[in-house]
C-alpha cells in the first residue's frame, strides 16, 4: 500500500537534515533543505506524520535522510550524526 496523505498542516521553520558528503558542500557533511509542510499519511503499518520538501516529495524517503531540524536547533548540531551516517557501508545505508 502506498503513502495516502490524510491532512496537511504547515511547517513554519523547519527544514529537513540530510548527511551529504563534505566536498560536495562547502566541507559541511550536513544539507538542509525547508520544509513545505507536515502531512499525516496512512500506509500499511499505520499512521504518522511527514515532512513533505519543495518538490511535495516525502522527506524520509530521500537518499541520506537523517531527521528533522526545528526552528529552535542549529545544523551543526547534526553534524556527527552526518559524519557517522558517511561512515557506514553502503550496504547499511538506506537509498531509495
Amino acid at each position: 500500500m502506498a503513502r495516502q496523505i490524510i491532512q496537511i498542516t504547515p511547517a513554519d521553520g523547519w527544514q529537513a537534515v540530510y548527511a551529504i558528503q563534505p566536498h560536495r558542500n562547502k566541507n559541511n557533511p550536513v544539507w538542509i533543505a525547508p520544509l513545505a509542510c507536515w502531512a499525516l499519511v496512512q500506509q500499511e503499518k499505520g499512521r504518522l506524520v511527514v515532512g513533505l520538501d519543495s518538490t511535495l516529495s516525502f522527506c524520509d524517503q530521500g537518499d541520506n535522510f537523517l531527521g528533522y531540524l526545528s526552528p529552535c536547533e542549529r545544523p551543526d548540531e547534526w553534524r556527527e550524526k552526518a559524519l557517522q551516517y558517511l561512515k557506514q557501508p553502503d550496504t547499511h545505508k538506506r537509498h531509495v
